[in-house]
C-alpha cells in the first residue's frame, strides 16, 4: 500500500493585483495599500493574532544570554556588537526577539518558508535584532543559538532572509556549508525547555531572519491551481502546512477573467506542491464587510485545477480553527 503524507494547504488573502493571464512581476504583486488605507486587510489580520516580539535588555560588556518564552535562547559574547561606523559598541542594548516555531504561528504570522519559488519544510524562524537608541547593531563576533524541537531532522539546512512577514517578502536564501553551522543537539542544556535543541553558532553579516529548513525535491512537485471569485475581495496569499513540520506559500496570481457575468471576476492562483500528498485547503478572504473562510480536502497527485468559494465566518471561529494547527 502506498504510504499517504499529509499536507493542509491554507489559502488567504494577501495582495490582489492581477492584471494578465500570465504570472505578474515581483512589482506588479506588491499590495497597493496606499488606495486601500481605509479598507480592511489581511495584513490586519496577521498584525492582530501575529506573533509578537518580545525584548530584553542586556550588557554589551559582559557575556550574555536571552531565553525566549517559547524555549529559544541566544548567547551573546562580551563586546560582540559593533555599529554603523565599525565602533565596538558599550552600554545597554536592547534585543527584539521573535520566535516562529510552530504550524499555527506561521499561519497567523504570513511567515513564508519559501526559497525561489519553491517550498521549504520549516523547524522554526527566528528573528534576533539588537538596537542601541534608534540605531540597529551588527555582529563583531559569532552568537549561538538554541532552537528547541520535538524532533531532530539532520537534512535541516540553515536559510536566512532579509524580509519581513509584514511585507510579504521574507524569501529565504541558502548559506554557503550551512550545515557548519549547526549542531543537531539531542541533550538538554541546563536552561533549555527541549530535549532536543538546533543549535546555530554564526557571525551574521548583519541582524536578519534565520530559518532552519529543507526543500523538497522538483521533480516530486506538481501545480495546483486555485480558481476564486475575487469579485469584492480586498487582498489574497496561500499557505501550506507538511506533517509535523511546517510550510507556508506566498500567493502567486496568474491570471484575472471575466466570467458570463460582467460583474463577476474570477482569479487564478497556484502553488508548487509534493505529489501523493492528502491536501486539506482553508481559504481566507478579506471583504469590506468581514471575513469569508472554508475548507475543501483533496489528495493531489498530479497537476489540477480546483474551485473555490467563500463562506462568511465570525472571526473567532477562524483563528480558532487555525490556532489548533
Amino acid at each position: 500500500m502506498k504510504n499517504k503524507s499529509n499536507l493542509i494547504v491554507l489559502l488567504f488573502i494577501s495582495s490582489l493585483s492581477l492584471l494578465s493571464c500570465k504570472k505578474l512581476s515581483d512589482y506588479e504583486q506588491q499590495p497597493q495599500l496606499a488606495t486601500q488605507n481605509s479598507r480592511p486587510l489581511i495584513s490586519d489580520f496577521y498584525k492582530k493574532y501575529g506573533v509578537k516580539s518580545q525584548f530584553f535588555v542586556i550588557d554589551a560588556n559582559m557575556e550574555s544570554s536571552v531565553t525566549g518564552e517559547k524555549g529559544t535562547e541566544v548567547l551573546f559574547p562580551a563586546k560582540c556588537f559593533t555599529n554603523s561606523l565599525g565602533d565596538t559598541v558599550t552600554g545597554s542594548i536592547q534585543i527584539e526577539l521573535r520566535e516562529i516555531l510552530s504550524r499555527a504561528d506561521m499561519v497567523l504570522s504570513n511567515a513564508t518558508t519559501m526559497s525561489n519559488d519553491l517550498p521549504l519544510v520549516s523547524a522554526g524562524e527566528v528573528l534576533i535584532l539588537p538596537m542601541q537608541g534608534n540605531e540597529k547593531l551588527n555582529y563583531a563576533k559569532p552568537i549561538k543559538i538554541s532552537i528547541p524541537a520535538n524532533s531532530i531532522d539532520t537534512n535541516m539546512n540553515l536559510y536566512t532572509s532579509n524580509g519581513t512577514p509584514e511585507n510579504n517578502n521574507l524569501d529565504w536564501d541558502l548559506l554557503r556549508n550551512s550545515k557548519s553551522y549547526i549542531n543537531y543537539n539531542t541533550s538538554k542544556s541546563a536552561n533549555s525547555r527541549s530535549a532536543n535543541n538546533y543549535e546555530v553558532t554564526i557571525k551574521l553579516p548583519e541582524p536578519v531572519w534565520i530559518n532552519l529548513n529543507k526543500v523538497f525535491a522538483k521533480n516530486l512537485l506538481k501545480t495546483l491551481t486555485i480558481k476564486i471569485d475575487t469579485s469584492y475581495i480586498n487582498t489574497i496569499s496561500f499557505i501550506a502546512i507538511i506533517d509535523t513540520f511546517t510550510t507556508v506559500l506566498k500567493a502567486q496570481p496568474t491570471s484575472l477573467a471575466f466570467s458570463e457575468d460582467p460583474n463577476r471576476k474570477v482569479g487564478c492562483y497556484y502553488l508548487s506542491l509534493p505529489i501523493d500528498m492528502n491536501i486539506k485547503i482553508f481559504g481566507i478572504a478579506i471583504k469590506d464587510d468581514g471575513i469569508y473562510f472554508n475548507k475543501k480536502d483533496i489528495y493531489f497527485t498530479k497537476s489540477d485545477t480546483i474551485d473555490f468559494q467563500f463562506i462568511k465566518t465570525p472571526e473567532e471561529e477562524v483563528v480558532k480553527e487555525l490556532e489548533a494547527l
